[in-house]
């Protein structure tokens, strides 16, 4: 599924079927959204790893449970409540999006947040957690690359040679993917676990228990 637009914030890139198979899959994430809540997320990208490689994208627009009046973040992410009235509302794209999360290892730039966002709206909708790992570029990054002048997921971007539109959430989930496979390469770990066991940073789990985050562990 692709919507044609004039804008690129506004194509959409559906989200695969997820085929049956090993859970050992790698995920990067990132949402905006439409207000200061963590359940008004109005967009969401993300970047699949595979084979040391980005190898599938998907990006959808999100209408959030919110009245049009109380949206403040259209500055920074350059979408607006027309752009998303006629979008799936959050269960929707759950449906599609939840086989893709359950069991996986999901990367975020300031995982936090994007942690947050998701749970926040879960709990909104009344949907069930998901199990899941993450672990989060900005932490990480910060122990592969120490002395950089900001860990700003652009600036860290930058670091690894990817150039990109940020707060378009399909570019900034490809971004902290990006980062991962960079942080690879410059430490020789062999997967994200051994490299964030290498750097001291703990992966950090999301179920129906709670959320662990993912911090430096020394």
């Amino acid at each position: 599924m692709e919507r044609t637009a004039a804008h690129p914030r506004l194509v959409e890139i559906a989200i695969p079927t997820r085929a049956a198979g090993p859970a050992a899959r790698v995920v990067a994430l990132d949402f905006e959204t439409a207000t200061m809540s963590r359940a008004t997320p109005c967009a969401i990208g993300l970047a699949w790893i595979e084979d040391g490689r980005v190898a599938r994208r998907a990006y959808r627009l999100i209408r959030p449970d919110c009245a049009a009046r109380m949206w403040c973040f259209g500055h920074i992410h350059g979408l607006h409540p027309g752009d998303v009235a006629d979008a799936a509302t959050f269960p929707e794209i759950w449906e599609d999006l939840a086989p893709h999360l359950e069991g996986a290892l999901v990367l975020a730039h300031n995982a936090a947040f994007d942690l947050g966002v998701l749970r926040g709206t879960l709990d909104h909708y009344d949907l069930p957690i998901p199990r899941l790992r993450c672990l989060c570029t900005l932490v990480a990054s910060r122990r592969v690359w120490p002395g950089l002048p900001s860990y700003t997921l652009p600036n860290v971007a930058a670091r690894v040679g990817y150039s990109f539109s940020h707060h378009h959430a399909l570019e900034d989930a490809e971004a902290a993917a990006r980062i991962a496979l960079g942080a690879l390469a410059h430490t020789g770990a062999a997967d994200l676990p051994a490299l964030a066991a290498a750097i001291g940073v703990r992966v950090g789990t999301l179920g129906p228990e709670g959320y662990v985050s993912s911090v430096r562990a020394r």
